[in-house]
């Protein structure tokens, strides 16, 4: 099977991409500090840390988790996921040290301010709303955030690695499927971290997914060449419940069938 290779110019990271990057790094953050924080307050004679040592705190496991991923592709855990990345406005990439002093520090210390670091923290999310799609931040550091695979229109023709069916059932079926694990693997990774943050849509979503991809497994088994689901470029899924499949009236090898 092949795909066409496209190449597309410079794009903007659409609004819900990067919201949603935000979200998940909150999660990943808090999922590290919270637990640091209960067994700090635990110890004997701790005090309730300041509201400027936690915005220090919290800044510092900012660093340790993002820096490499910031310093190597301009990119956070979640804008990893997205596939969307952070570019001078010419579309360089940047070096750690302007990312965090201009990018980050600013607004990060400046909602800690009562009242004025609230108004800041709302002017930076309504900014997005321009035509720039740049929020405050991004004026502050002169940078944008692009889609990460940007390339140019060609017509060459390149083979396009079929996925397997059974491997995204067994994923969604397992407690990954609630992580969105099987949507990752057909390549969906926006949906993905859509079914990250809810949990699998606290379940409904993940019962779904594994209904069809059940489904499907099921009916390729007994000869049925198309199925619900595909991977993110249309392409048909492969494999079925068992080793061999029906197809043209007879039984034939399924799993390994033509694979190196």
């Amino acid at each position: 099977m092949k795909n066409n290779l496209v190449i597309e110019s410079e794009i903007l990271a659409d609004r819900d991409s990067r919201f949603l990057a935000t979200i998940i790094d909150l999660i990943l953050a808090n999922a590290v500090i919270f637990p640091i924080l209960y067994l700090y307050l635990n110890l004997e004679g701790a005090s309730i840390p300041t509201s400027l040592e936690l915005c220090i705190g919290s800044f510092i496991v900012f660093i340790i988790m993002q820096g490499y991923l910031l310093s190597k592709y301009g990119q956070t855990i979640g804008k990893k996921l997205l596939n969307i990345k952070i570019v001078s406005l010419k579309a360089d990439n940047l070096n750690i040290t302007p990312l965090i002093v201009k990018r980050y520090l600013p607004i990060w210390f400046l909602t800690q301010i009562p009242i004025f670091g609230q108004v800041i923290l709302i002017l930076d999310v309504l900014f997005i709303f321009r035509n720039d799609k740049r929020c405050l931040h991004d004026f502050i550091a002169a940078t944008k955030v692009i889609n990460a695979s940007n390339t140019t229109s060609s017509n060459m023709d390149v083979p396009v690695k079929e996925k397997s069916r059974v491997v995204a059932l067994l994923l969604s079926l397992s407690p990954l499927g609630l992580l969105g694990l099987d949507r990752f693997y057909l390549g969906f990774n926006k949906l993905g971290c859509y079914k990250l943050v809810t949990l699998g849509g606290l379940g409904i979503w993940w019962f779904l997914d594994s209904a069809a991809l059940l489904f499907d497994a099921f009916f390729y088994s007994l000869g049925k060449s198309t199925g619900i689901r595909k991977d993110s470029s249309g392409n048909e899924l492969k494999h079925g419940l068992s080793m061999f499949r029906r197809k043209d009236g007879k039984w034939v090898r399924d799993w390994g069938a033509g694979e190196s």
